[in-house]
C-alpha cells in the first residue's frame, strides 16, 4: 500500500485541495531541475503515482525508469507524489539496505515519520490534496 492518497476517502472535516494539470506539471518542472543536479542514474517511481512522475521525469532527464524495486541502487532517485505518513517510502529504504535519495511533490511535514531528500511543496496542514488524475467526489 502507497502513501497515495486515491486508495483512500478524504475524512469530512479534512480540507481539500484540488491540484490543477499544470501546477502538477510545474512541479514535476521544478523537481526535475533540483534532479538534475543529483546526477542520478535511474528513477523508480512508487506505484501508483509515483510512477506517473518517475516517467516524465525518466524522459526530461534522459535517465532509464526502474519497474522492478530489485534493481534500486544507490545511483536511482526514488520517487512518489507524497510523503503523507512516510511509511511506504521509509519501508522501501529499509527493505533495500542503502543509502538512497528520495523525492516527492508534497511533504506532509507534521505527519510525516521520515523526511525526503527533495521535496517541492511543504505541507504544514493535514489538507487532502486531490491529483489532476483522480477523481473528483
Amino acid at each position: 500500500m502507497t502513501d497515495s492518497i486515491s486508495n483512500v476517502k478524504a475524512e469530512k472535516d479534512q480540507e481539500k485541495r484540488n491540484l490543477s494539470w499544470n501546477q502538477y506539471l510545474e512541479d514535476i518542472e521544478k523537481l526535475c531541475i533540483i534532479l538534475k543536479e543529483g546526477n542520478y542514474k535511474s528513477v523508480y517511481g512508487i506505484p501508483r503515482a509515483g510512477i506517473i512522475i518517475a516517467t516524465i521525469v525518466s524522459y526530461k532527464l534522459n535517465i532509464p525508469l526502474k519497474l522492478n524495486e530489485y534493481d534500486i541502487d544507490n545511483n536511482t532517485i526514488i520517487i512518489d507524489e507524497i510523503v503523507d505518513s512516510g511509511n511506504t517510502m521509509k519501508q522501501l529504504l529499509e527493505r533495500k539496505n542503502k543509502d538512497i535519495h528520495t523525492a516527492c511533490l508534497h511533504y506532509k511535514i507534521n505527519k510525516s515519520c521520515m523526511e525526503p531528500t527533495y521535496y517541492i511543496n511543504k505541507v504544514e496542514k493535514d489538507e487532502w490534496i486531490v491529483y489532476p488524475y483522480e477523481p473528483k467526489e
